[in-house]
């Protein structure tokens, strides 16, 4: 009897214990500070915020079905018709970094599919690729699609707290498309100067094929990507 008291008093204790664990940690959740939010809306005249923006530039297809790449031209300012014309200025800019990236994606997606791994061939595809395309690739015909603004306050920090909110400023977003043939040039036109100036052996001129086999699998994909 006395065996049983004494483990019941220890698993009294035990029991508070852990009770008092859980007041305190929910005391200490009750006192983190609330999130400063990067930016509060204080007018959209245009709705929320639509999907395309979100997602960003990308490979898709547009309402034609054709496959495309979508840029996201950006700007702000306090007056709107200022934001809009930064936003259209900014959309070339957009697009060259886009095209970077994207190549480089790809080429490296291709290199890793075929099981080559690391190694000089690489290195000679990889050297220069996304600044030549990008290059080669003309953004001056460029469609332009979609737009949508909004007018946004930004947060005020001091001392990491916030200690109030900016002067509202108009965020104005303008989605742009270029077909995807054209970045196919560009891109494989890069790479036939890139086998010209470099003398392949057997091995890497076996490598290219494959490359390229892979590239084109890519390229006939309708899926959306999203370009990081």
């Amino acid at each position: 009897m006395k065996k049983l008291l004494s483990f019941l008093a220890v698993m009294a204790l035990l029991v508070s214990l852990v009770s008092c664990g859980g007041a305190k940690g929910e005391t200490t959740a009750a006192n983190t500070e609330p999130e400063i939010p990067q930016a509060k809306v204080t007018d959209a005249p245009m709705g929320p915020m639509p999907s395309w923006v979100i997602a960003g530039d990308s490979v898709g297809v547009n309402s034609e079905k054709q496959k495309v790449i979508f840029f996201i031209g950006y700007g702000e300012s306090k007056d709107l018709s200022t934001a809009k014309e930064a936003a259209q200025l900014n959309a070339a800019a957009a697009a060259a970094k886009a095209i970077k990236s994207l190549v480089t994606a790809q080429v490296a997606r291709a290199w890793e599919s075929i099981g080559s791994g690391e190694d000089e061939s690489k290195e000679q595809v990889m050297k220069g690729l996304e600044a030549q395309v990008s290059k080669n690739v003309d953004v001056s015909g460029m469609l332009k699609g979609d737009q949508y603004y909004r007018q946004v306050v930004k947060p005020k920090i001091v001392n990491g707290k916030l200690a109030g909110w900016s002067t509202p400023m108009y965020e104005y977003y303008v989605r742009y498309s270029m077909e995807y043939d054209r970045y196919i040039a560009a891109r494989d036109g890069v790479l036939d100067q890139k086998k010209k100036e470099t003398k392949l052996n057997d091995r890497q001129k076996k490598l290219y094929a494959d490359m390229e086999s892979k590239l084109d699998e890519l390229d006939a994909s309708t899926e959306e990507e999203k370009i990081q």
